[in-house]
């Protein structure tokens, strides 16, 4: 087995972060830019609803504005849905791909122009990849262009009561003039628990395959959160760590929406800690509910999360890009194939602790082998967490190599 071929690496030798690791700037050019400079920072903000009667449990300035991120897709796909309720469109269509489509900048399915891709399968591609252009796939066939379909988004947003919401595009790429705020993303969420009960198992899939192309979920908090059942995550520098989660436990369902955080183990954290207090505290018959809930309103435009040079030391999260790896690094493992590899970190966080579920899950190919192989990775880690991680798997015989972020980073490790 390749994994037991691997070099070991001492953690009690660690060496520190490689000097001068650079990642390239996002691609993407930014709509304005909203203020930096002198601006207090502020705490995430949250909520957390009860899906079965929209009554508000927990919130914390859940009428702050934010940066939607790629949570702007959950509009797009209840218009969508919406539409093939109504006869305008089907999930059985074969979509248009346009060359706006196609263009879009990554995390994407790398649809090509020209082509086709059945509905159902760009509304998957748009909520468990959270793929860019698929989303715009979505936009243009049912208002025939993105522009149209952002005045139908905001319309939408306007009638379900989303009063602190505006929609700039299809897939939630940055923009100056984009808002959205806790309260409203999970009045969405509740929205599309109500209205389209039949099709919320796509929220909770893994994987999607497009063409050749396997294309994993990027929302963590499904092993993460016990007896979570889906949603959505975001990020872009300007938003921070984004997502909306709907938990099951005991026949109750709650949703928890998360606008703001600086980093994705503060975003996941936050979400364990008040899904958790909620479920365990008392129902109160007084609570209100999300479409009469009046959220405090801090604020006067967006607060932008991560400042330049911090996003550009961060794993290029939209992109879904390798560049440089970020903190400490596990393999768990080295296969032939993709797909093996994704399993195996998956299979690998089910055998952790709620606690221990933590760092971002990366694929590297190999680069250097005579045989092409897929490097199954834990990255953004601690070296502590890197400690407990392995000794935890190894104590159940599993496979489990920490690399201090020199070794992650060296192009000529053996690892690679």
């Amino acid at each position: 087995m390749v994994e037991k071929t691997m070099q070991s690496v001492s953690l009690k030798t660690a060496g520190r972060s490689v000097a001068g690791a650079v990642l390239l700037a996002a691609a993407v050019v930014l709509a304005g830019a909203p203020a930096e400079a002198g601006k207090p920072k502020v705490k995430p903000s949250y909520i957390v609803v009860d899906a079965e009667d929209g009554a508000v449990l927990d919130a914390y300035e859940a009428g702050r504005q934010w940066f939607p991120a790629s949570l702007a897709k959950l509009m797009t796909v209840y218009i969508f849905l919406n539409a093939s309720v109504e006869g305008g469109v089907s999930l059985d269509d074969d979509l248009e791909i346009s060359k706006a489509a196609a263009g879009q900048p990554a995390r994407k399915a790398y649809l090509r122009a020209g082509k086709t891709i059945k509905a159902k399968k760009a509304m998957l591609a748009s909520i468990i990849h959270s793929s860019n252009d698929a989303a715009v796939v979505l936009a243009e066939a049912v208002s025939g262009s993105e522009a149209k379909f952002v005045e139908r988004m905001n319309e939408t947003a306007k009638s379900l009561g989303m009063s602190g919401t505006r929609f700039t595009n299809a897939s939630g790429l940055p923009d100056a003039n984009a808002r959205v705020t806790a309260r409203d993303i999970a009045l969405l969420a509740l929205s599309l628990i109500e209205r389209f009960p039949d099709h919320l198992k796509m929220f909770s899939k893994r994987s999607v395959r497009v063409g050749k192309r396997r294309l994993p979920t990027g929302n963590g908090l499904l092993d993460v959160v016990p007896g979570a059942t889906g949603m959505k995550t975001g990020f872009t520098c300007w938003s921070g760590y984004n997502a909306v989660l709907t938990t099951k436990r005991d026949g109750r369902t709650l949703i928890t929406a998360i606008l703001g955080a600086p980093s994705r183990s503060a975003r996941n954290g936050r979400a364990i800690r008040v899904t958790n207090a909620t479920f365990k505290a008392p129902i109160d018959e007084e609570n209100q509910v999300i479409a009469d809930y009046d959220a405090d309103t801090p604020g006067d435009q967006p607060a932008r999360v991560l400042p330049a040079g911090k996003c550009n030391r961060i794993l290029n999260a939209s992109s879904g890009g390798v560049g440089w790896l970020p903190g400490w690094g596990i393999v768990l493992g080295a296969y032939p194939k993709r797909a093996l590899a994704w399993k195996r970190i998956s299979k690998m966080m089910r055998l952790l602790k709620p606690s221990q579920r933590k760092g971002r899950r990366t694929i590297v190919a190999s680069k250097r082998r005579p045989v092409r192989l897929y490097n199954a990775l834990l990255v953004g880690l601690r070296q502590k967490d890197v400690v407990s991680i392995c000794n935890t798997l190894k104590a159940k015989k599993e496979y489990c190599q920490g690399l201090p972020p020199k070794w992650l980073n060296n192009p000529k490790a053996v690892w690679r």
